[in-house]
């Protein structure tokens, strides 16, 4: 490796060679004796140092207000973000809370469970609610139903004279 003060050789065991040129000469050193000499040696370095650093108040200014305005756009967007999150996150929570709802009336009535099971008919597949429904209907005696009572569905009123829709026996309706 060379520099202006030597080489220096990895392979010949880091001895460096004089450096060519004539040596720059060094100033003879002077001790400080009173307090006078080291005030204006500090001083002078002091003020080397802050002058360094002299535009450092305007830069922090500077900064401080850009952040602020970068939080007040990102806040915007952020918010925003935020809010579209959320309402997909619930749309999505209700999208399936009423697939498995489907699902259970599927297994339900395929499977000839009443209604009051439902709250039993749990899972998020297909598949785990039908497991479910074949270990009740295999464990819990229940009474099948010819056809199974669907909401809104009024079946065959042709018996019926007065318009209105029979209510099937044995079920009270309040």
């Amino acid at each position: 490796m060379t520099d202006t003060t030597g080489t220096a050789d990895p392979a010949q065991g880091n001895e460096q060679t004089p450096p060519k040129g004539d040596p720059p000469q060094a100033k003879e050193f002077k001790p400080i004796t009173t307090q006078e000499e080291f005030n204006r040696a500090i001083g002078a370095r002091v003020y080397e140092e802050r002058s360094k650093f002299s535009d450092y108040d305007d830069l922090k200014k500077a900064k401080a207000e850009l952040e602020k305005i970068k939080e007040a756009d990102k806040t915007d967007l952020e918010k925003y973000a935020d809010r579209a999150a959320a309402a997909e996150a619930k749309v999505a929570a209700y999208e399936k809370a009423a697939q498995e709802a489907k699902w259970r009336l599927e297994v339900r009535t395929e499977m000839g469970l009443p209604e009051s099971l439902d709250v039993l008919l749990t899972g998020e597949t297909l598949e785990e609610i039908k497991a479910k429904a074949e270990i009740i209907s295999a464990n819990i005696p229940v009474k099948k139903t010819e056809k199974p009572i669907v909401p809104g569905d009024t079946g065959d009123n042709s018996a019926n004279t007065d318009g209105k829709p029979e209510r099937p026996k044995g079920q009270v309706f309040l």
